[in-house]
C-alpha cells in the first residue's frame, strides 16, 4: 500500500472518530435541524434540502425537507464529493457530469439535477456532512443565497458543538454521583467540594441551554430579516416594470408585452409570499391583549380591502348570525382575511361568488369535538362558499406549508394562507376544521377559546 493511500486511511479513521464523538447518527428527530432545512428550501428555493451525515458506509440525513427516505449508500452520496474540503460544493446540472450523470439519484428518483453543499467541518478540520439543497431542475444560486447556505452550515455547527458538549457535561455529572455516592460513605467532608462542582456544570449546562434558546430565536429573526431585504429589489422589478409599460410599450412586440406581464403576475406572487412570510415568522411576537370585537364591523373591514376581487367575481357576502367575541384583534382580522380571499381565489368563474358566514359560542361539549376541551367555552365561526370545492385528497394536507389547493390556483396564491389561517387559530388555543363538495361548495368552521 503507498503512503498516499495510507495517509487517506488514516484520515478517514480519525474522520469517523470525531462523528462518533457527536452521537449524531440515528438520532431522534430535533425541531432546531429540522428549521435550519425548512429555512435552506425557502431561501435557496430549491424543494428539497437537508442535513447529512456521512458514515463508513451510508449517508444518513438528521433533518430531511421535501423527501421520504432517511439515508442513501455513500458510494452514491453527492455530499461525499463535497466534504473533503471547506468551500461548497455547487453543481448546476448533474447531467452534464461525467462523475454524477449515471447516478441513480440522478437517472432515478428523485431525478435530481441540481445540487448546492456546504460542508460541514469541525473545529480539527474534519467534514463530518452537510447542509445541501437539491432542485429537479438546473439552477444557480444567487450570492446572497450562498452566504445564507453558509449561515446555516455554521448554526448547524453550533447545535453539534452543544449537543456534544451537554455529552461530555451529562457524562461527567453522571461520574461525579457516582463518585459522590462512593466517597460519602468515606469522607463526609468531600461531599461539599463534589456539590460545588456539580454545581458548575449545572451551570455550565444551563448556560448552553440559553446558547442554544438564542439561536432559535436567531433563526426567526433571520427569516424575518430576509424577507424584509427581499422587498427592496422586487419594488425594483415593479417599478421598472411600471416604467417599460409607460414609456416602451410602442416599442415592445405583443409576445415582448405578455413576457412582461409574466414578470409583473411573478412580481405580485412573489410580494404576498414575502408579506405571508413575515406574518408567519412574526405571530408570536405581535400578540397583543384579546379585546372584544363585533363579527360584522371586521368583516366590513376586510371586505373593504378585498373590494377588487369581489367586484371581478361579482361575490356577495352575507352574515347569518353577528355578536361580539374576544379574540386578538390582528390575527382575527387576518383569519377571516385569507378565508375570504381563499373563497374567492376558488370561485366558479361561471357562477356568481357566494360566501356565507354565521357566528355561535358554546363549550366544547357542546360541540361534540374531542379535540376541544369540553369546559372551555368557543367561538364558532363557519365560512361557507359555492367554489370550487376541494377534492377529498387534498383536504388533510391545505393547512401545511406552501401546499396549494390546485395547479391552476391564482398568481397570488403561493400555499402560506391557510398554513397562516392555522397558526393564528392555533394561537387563539382553537381548531380549524374543513368539509368540501368539489364543484359545489366549500365549508371552513373554526373553534376560537374565548
Amino acid at each position: 500500500m503507498n503512503t498516499n493511500k495510507i495517509n487517506q486511511t488514516h484520515k478517514e479513521t480519525e474522520r469517523l472518530k470525531q462523528l462518533a464523538e457527536y452521537n449524531i447518527m440515528d438520532s431522534l428527530t430535533e425541531k432546531e435541524y429540522d428549521e435550519i432545512t425548512y429555512l435552506a428550501s425557502v431561501i435557496c428555493d430549491t424543494p428539497v434540502a437537508l442535513i447529512t451525515f456521512l458514515d463508513k458506509d451510508r449517508q444518513w440525513f438528521k433533518s430531511k425537507y421535501g423527501v421520504e427516505r432517511s439515508e442513501t449508500p455513500r458510494d452514491i452520496a453527492f455530499c461525499e464529493h463535497a466534504i473533503g474540503g471547506s468551500d461548497p460544493l455547487i453543481i448546476e446540472d448533474f447531467r452534464k457530469d461525467t462523475r454524477f450523470m449515471n447516478n441513480p439519484l440522478v437517472t432515478g428518483d428523485p431525478h435530481a439535477v441540481f445540487y448546492a453543499g456546504v460542508p460541514l467541518v469541525n473545529e480539527e478540520g474534519y467534514g463530518l456532512g452537510t447542509v445541501c439543497v437539491l432542485d429537479t431542475k438546473p439552477r444557480q444560486l444567487s450570492e446572497a443565497q450562498l452566504q445564507a447556505l453558509k449561515v446555516l452550515a455554521q448554526q448547524t455547527m453550533d447545535l453539534l458543538k452543544a449537543r456534544k458538549n451537554n455529552r461530555e457535561l451529562n457524562l461527567i455529572n453522571s461520574s461525579l454521583k457516582s463518585t459522590n455516592k462512593q466517597l460519602s460513605k468515606e469522607r463526609q467532608e468531600v461531599d461539599v467540594s463534589l456539590e460545588k462542582i456539580m454545581a458548575d456544570h449545572i451551570l455550565e449546562i444551563q448556560a448552553q441551554n440559553e446558547k442554544l434558546e438564542k439561536m432559535n430565536r436567531d433563526l426567526q429573526t433571520y427569516t424575518y430579516v430576509s424577507s424584509h431585504h427581499l422587498q427592496e429589489p422586487l419594488r425594483k422589478i415593479q417599478t421598472f416594470v411600471s416604467l417599460i409599460r409607460d414609456r416602451e410599450l410602442l416599442s415592445l412586440t405583443e409576445k415582448g408585452d405578455a413576457y412582461l406581464g409574466k414578470i409583473e403576475k411573478s412580481a405580485i406572487k412573489l410580494r404576498s409570499l414575502i408579506s405571508n412570510m413575515i406574518s408567519y415568522s412574526n405571530i408570536d411576537y405581535n400578540l397583543e391583549n384579546k379585546e372584544l370585537v363585533l363579527l360584522s364591523e371586521v368583516l366590513n373591514e376586510v371586505k373593504e380591502e378585498l373590494s377588487i376581487p369581489f367586484k371581478e367575481m361579482n361575490a356577495s357576502l352575507k352574515l347569518l348570525s353577528d355578536g361580539r367575541i374576544t379574540v386578538y384583534p390582528r390575527l382575527f382580522y387576518k383569519i377571516m382575511y385569507h378565508l375570504l380571499s381563499n373563497a374567492l381565489q376558488y370561485s366558479r368563474k361561471e357562477t356568481p361568488t357566494e360566501i356565507m358566514i354565521s357566528l355561535s359560542s358554546g363549550t366544547g361539549n357542546l360541540f361534540e369535538d374531542a379535540e376541544l376541551v369540553p369546559d372551555r367555552k368557543y367561538y364558532q365561526i363557519t365560512v361557507t362558499d359555492n367554489g370550487m370545492g376541494i377534492k377529498p385528497r387534498f383536504q388533510q394536507k391545505i393547512f401545511g406549508l406552501f401546499e396549494q389547493l390546485s395547479p391552476n390556483a391564482l398568481t397570488s396564491n403561493n400555499g402560506l394562507g391557510l398554513a397562516l389561517v392555522k397558526r393564528m387559530v392555533d394561537k387563539h388555543e382553537g381548531l380549524i376544521q374543513v368539509e368540501s363538495i368539489p364543484d359545489k361548495e366549500t365549508t371552513f368552521t373554526i373553534y376560537l377559546a374565548e
